[in-house]
C-alpha cells in the first residue's frame, strides 16, 4: 500500500513539474521574441535619428533638398547610399521649412520630421 501511494505521489509530482516546465518555456520563448522585435525597432529608431541629423546638417550647410532621392527601397544622398529598407520617403516644403515623411522596415517605424 505504501509503495502505491509513493508511486502516485511521484507521478503527480512529475506531472506538475512537467506542466510548470512547459509553461515556463513558453513564457521565456514569448519574452525572447518580444525582446528581439523591440531590439530591431530600437535599432531602426537610432538609424532614423542619425539620418535625420545628417539631413538637417546637410540642409544647414546649403545642400539642396533635391540631393536626397529614393530609388527602390534605398535612400540616396547625391548618388551615395544613405539608408536601406526605406518604404516611404516624401519631402514637402512649407515656407523655409521642409517636412519629411519617412517609413522604414516594412512600415514598422514611421516618422515625420520638420527641418
Amino acid at each position: 500500500m505504501k509503495k502505491g501511494i509513493l508511486l502516485l505521489e511521484m507521478i503527480l509530482s512529475i506531472a506538475i513539474l512537467s506542466f510548470v516546465g512547459i509553461y515556463f518555456n513558453l513564457h521565456i520563448s514569448n519574452l525572447y521574441t518580444q525582446n528581439k522585435n523591440q531590439h530591431e525597432i530600437n535599432i531602426s529608431l537610432i538609424t532614423l535619428e542619425s539620418t535625420r541629423i545628417f539631413i538637417d546638417k546637410k540642409l544647414q550647410n546649403g545642400y539642396s533638398i533635391n540631393s536626397f532621392t529614393l530609388n527602390g527601397n534605398t535612400l540616396y544622398f547625391e548618388g551615395n547610399v544613405l539608408l536601406l529598407n526605406v518604404d516611404y520617403f516624401n519631402i514637402s516644403s512649407q515656407n523655409s521649412k521642409h517636412k519629411i515623411d519617412i517609413s522604414i522596415n516594412q512600415n514598422k517605424v514611421v516618422e515625420q520630421w520638420l527641418l
